[in-house]
């Protein structure tokens, strides 16, 4: 087995590299294939399905549909996502800046983020938020609750007329 081949964990085939998803954290990539992920999300979705958890009025033939639309839309639209984004990376270089020397100081450890809300003290997913980007180590540590009510509070300020 080459570096362009992989085991699969749940099938135990060798694969092609290319049959095997990235992990998210950009570590190399999954321990099961492509086709053995495909499977076992779809069990998910049907599992879910019919012990009636709900999913809004969306059977799974209807959930199905708009995971294969909604991926056509981005492969559709890839190139404009692309342009858009880096449209905005470009007119938004100090806070692109702020982010990433955040998460170097959280990965170095320079920087903790806590476990904990600073706003209202849950635990969960906790954002870092900047008041102000030229001064990009100076984050306030919130949920992702009280991350977007801190936008919406800004965004208020920033437009009283709405």
């Amino acid at each position: 087995m080459s570096i362009e081949e992989k085991n699969c964990a749940r099938c135990n085939t060798v694969k092609a590299a290319s049959e095997f998803y990235r992990r998210s954290g950009g570590g190399g990539l999954r321990s099961h294939c492509k086709d053995c992920t495909r499977q076992q999300h779809a069990a998910y979705i049907r599992m879910h399905h019919e012990r009636g958890i709900p999913r809004g009025d969306l059977s799974y033939e209807d959930l199905i549909g708009r995971r294969d639309a909604d991926r056509a839309r981005r492969e559709k639209y890839r190139d404009t996502i692309h342009v858009r984004h880096q449209a905005y990376k470009k007119a938004n270089k100090v806070k692109m800046k702020a982010h990433r020397l955040v998460a170097k100081a959280v990965k170095d450890g320079d920087l903790v983020r806590p476990e904990h809300c600073t706003c209202c003290g849950r635990a969960g997913i906790i954002e870092g938020h900047h008041d102000d980007y030229t001064m990009p180590l100076v984050v306030n540590w919130l949920c992702t609750c009280c991350h977007g009510k801190r936008h919406s509070e800004l965004k208020a300020l920033a437009n009283p007329a709405d």
